[in-house]
């Protein structure tokens, strides 16, 4: 089901749609406390699909048939403990962007600067590792269906005369 494109298409455009509802409830819960747990549900079910999108399809990992549990069978780094400690590190921040967008929940036990600096700064190192999986996923794709390869010889290559 996940190789139907419209079937993915829709699970994106699910997945906007709730992360747009989610800001827009987190501004309005100032104005009327009562949506708090609706809230709180929809923070919680954004986070978890917006996890999901990172390890399924944009990382290719969650494989439940690969030889490295819970991976895929073709890994650039050689360390799986990389890749299991990035998705336990993604899953934590895929979370903390409920504080970025409610601060207030934790103003009584921190500084709003201080908050801010040390989320938006784990934020940048979760974006990083984004991209740089995202791109070692993608290299191995095109490496599968044969549009790059991974080692080309050239005839360049001296033997030192």
């Amino acid at each position: 089901i996940l190789n139907d494109p419209l079937f993915i298409q829709l699970i994106n455009f699910l997945r906007f749609f709730f992360t747009i509802s989610t800001l827009v409830m987190a501004f309005t819960i100032k104005n009327d406390p009562s949506k708090k747990y609706i809230w709180i549900i929809s923070s919680i079910w954004t986070a978890c699909q917006g996890f999901f999108w990172d390890q399924k399809l944009d990382w290719g990992l969650l494989q439940t048939t690969s030889k490295n549990f819970l991976l895929r069978d073709k890994l650039a780094v050689k360390s799986n403990a990389f890749y299991y400690s990035i998705m336990i590190f993604d899953f934590f921040m895929r979370f903390s962007w409920i504080l970025i967008i409610s601060p207030e929940v934790v103003y009584e036990f921190l500084r709003p600067e201080f908050l801010f600096f040390i989320l938006y700064l784990i934020e940048a190192l979760r974006r990083g590792i984004i991209n740089f999986v995202t791109v070692e996923f993608m290299h191995i794709c095109q490496c599968n269906t044969f549009r790059a390869t991974q080692f080309y010889e050239t005839p360049f290559i001296s033997d030192g005369k």
